[in-house]
C-alpha cells in the first residue's frame, strides 16, 4: 500500500518535477562524473537505472556510456511518460523504460551497471534491496548509488530539539552501515559524503517543494498540524537563516570478476 500511495504522489508531480528540484538534479550530476573518474570499463550488459523518475540520472548515463543500452526503471509510471517526452530520450535509440518497484525487481537482462540517484532512500530497507540487486549483478559489475545520508536536514533536527518536537522526516540510510555490509560481502567499495545546501527566502517554500515533487510522504509518521508547522517554520527562518544542508552519500560497488 505505501509502495503504491509513493508511486501515486510522484506521478502526479511528473511534470513540473523538473522545474522545482535541485539537489537531486546536482547529485545525478556528479554520481556518474564520480564513476567517470575512475576509468573502470564496465562488462558486457546493460545499465539500469533504478527510480529514474523523470531521467535526471538517466540522461547522464546514456550521455557518458553511449554504445550501452540504458533502462530506466521507477514505480511511477508518469515519471517514465515525462521523460519520453523530452528530446535527448527521442535523440537515443539505446534507452528503454519499464516501470518497476524497485523493491520488488523484474530486470531479467544481462546488467553491468545498476544505478540510482536520491531513490534509494524510498525504501523501508535500503541494505536488503541493494544486496537484491548485488546478486543479480554480473562479475565486474558496478553498482553507483548517490542519496540523501542520515546525516542530512541537521538544520531540521536543530528546530525540532530546539521546540521539544519529534522529528516527522522519513528516516534517510546509513552510508557507513551501507559500506560496512558490502565490505564483508566481499565488494570493492568506494565511497564519499559531500555537503550541499539550499538557501531560500523562507523555509516554507522548502516544504511546499517537498509537496510538489511528491516527496511528502512519511513512513509510519503522523504529519505536523498546522500551528507547529508554523512555528517549525518560524524557528528555522529566524534562527537558522532558511538553509537546508543535505549530507549525500555516493556509493560505488565493484563486484569481483570471475577469475
Amino acid at each position: 500500500m505505501k509502495n503504491q500511495v509513493i508511486a501515486s504522489h510522484f506521478s502526479a508531480a511528473a511534470s513540473v518535477y523538473e522545474q522545482i528540484v535541485q539537489v537531486q538534479a546536482i547529485a545525478a550530476k556528479k554520481a556518474v562524473a564520480l564513476f567517470r573518474d575512475l576509468s573502470y570499463d564496465l562488462p558486457e550488459g546493460v545499465i539500469v537505472d533504478l527510480g529514474a523518475g523523470t531521467g535526471l540520472l538517466t540522461k547522464e548515463l546514456a550521455q557518458t556510456f553511449a554504445n550501452k543500452p540504458v533502462i530506466a526503471t521507477d514505480i511511477a509510471a508518469n515519471m517514465l511518460e515525462e521523460m519520453k517526452r523530452q528530446t535527448w530520450f527521442q535523440a537515443s535509440k539505446l534507452i528503454s523504460t519499464q516501470t518497476m518497484d524497485m523493491s520488488e525487481p523484474t530486470i531479467t537482462k544481462q546488467v553491468s551497471m545498476f544505478a540510482s540517484s536520491f531513490s534509494i532512500q524510498w525504501v523501508l530497507d535500503p541494505i536488503a534491496v541493494l544486496q537484491n540487486y548485488w546478486d543479480k549483478l554480473e562479475a565486474g559489475g558496478v553498482m553507483v548509488i548517490s542519496f540523501p545520508d542520515t546525516s542530512s536536514y541537521c538544520e531540521w533536527h536543530a528546530v525540532c530539539r530546539d521546540l521539544n518536537l519529534p522529528f516527522q522526516g522519513n528516516r534517510l540510510p546509513d552510508i557507513e552501515a551501507i559500506v560496512a555490509y558490502f565490505a564483508k560481502a566481499k565488494a570493492k567499495v568506494i565511497w564519499k559524503k559531500y555537503s550541499y545546501i539550499e538557501t531560500y527566502d523562507d523555509i516554507y517554500v522548502f516544504f511546499k517543494n517537498l509537496k510538489q515533487i511528491g516527496a511528502n510522504y512519511a513512513y509510519n509518521r503522523p504529519a505536523y498540524s498546522a500551528s507547529t508547522m508554523r512555528q517549525i517554520i518560524r524557528t528555522w527562518n529566524r534562527e537558522y537563516a532558511s538553509k537546508v544542508t543535505y549530507q549525500i552519500g555516493w556509493l560505488c560497488l565493484i563486484k569481483p570478476s570471475i577469475t
